[in-house]
């Protein structure tokens, strides 16, 4: 393994960095170079771009998971300040995502992870859709009660919602003043399964966050629910928590005014 060609990626002349990417043939020798690599997709010359997305896969593919995935995380957190990346850069960290055992070897740290961002690492890999099958999993085992409070939500709403962009918007120009107005993309979760039995699973967790969410839905789609949503409103309304068993309360009274 020549390390010098690992360090000069990151070269203060583009030439010895493109030059360098171009020599690597071995596995990464820990995840820090590996993520050195990626970050390639976000170099300011072009031609250190392209080589990077040519190279990135055939490294990939010779190198332990477990590394790959610890530096699949820092590009995931980070991605949305890359602005120098074109979409055929994104596509390079999703086919790596696409390796199977990458891409249980990343279902299987963000679960276990008991801190960090993991809910932003997760909703930039959910822009797309080749993690669905993972997210009822996550759900329902992931240590942080934040990550599962999230992914409840996408599933209750059958589709995940991110923030595309922020413009600003002028109110007055002679004042000087604006606000930035948010613009958000979504997609439909691809992944077959039962409402109710997610709001359910949702109900009965551990953490008064993810069962506010639970009882936000059943309010949602109380009228679709029939007889599940009286014995959900009522277990709700006798939560210990007071954000939740509002929330139950509210919905009995809408059951009864039914």
């Amino acid at each position: 393994m020549n390390l010098i060609n690992w360090i000069e990626i990151v070269s203060y002349n583009g030439h010895v960095r493109e030059a360098a990417i171009k020599k690597l043939d071995s596995p990464a020798p820990s995840g820090f170079f590996f993520i050195l690599l990626l970050r390639r997709l976000n170099d300011w010359v072009e031609n250190v771009r392209i080589v990077a997305r040519e190279k990135i896969i055939e490294i990939g593919f010779k190198t332990d998971p477990e590394l790959i995935v610890k530096a699949l995380m820092l590009a995931f957190r980070d991605v949305n300040s890359w602005q120098r990346m074109k979409p055929v850069d994104t596509d390079v960290l999703y086919q790596l995502l696409s390796i199977d055992l990458i891409k249980i070897e990343m279902r299987n740290q963000i679960i276990a992870s008991e801190s960090g961002p993991q809910s932003k690492i997760l909703l930039n890999i959910l822009k797309r859709s080749g993690f669905d099958k993972y997210l009822i999993e996550i759900s329902q085992n992931s240590i942080q009660p934040s990550l599962r409070s999230m992914v409840y939500r996408i599933l209750l709403q059958k589709n995940v919602l991110w923030v595309n962009r922020k413009e600003k918007k002028w109110l007055s120009l002679s004042l000087r003043t604006f606000k930035f107005e948010t613009f958000y993309d979504q997609r439909v979760v691809e992944l077959e399964y039962s409402f109710e039995n997610i709001l359910n699973s949702a109900s009965n967790d551990r953490s008064s966050i993810v069962r506010r969410v639970a009882a936000e839905f059943l309010i949602k789609e109380i009228d679709k629910l029939d007889g599940v949503a009286i014995e959900m409103a009522e277990k709700f309304a006798k939560d210990k928590s007071k954000p939740v068993y509002e929330r139950g309360q509210f919905a009995l009274k809408r059951l009864e005014n039914n």
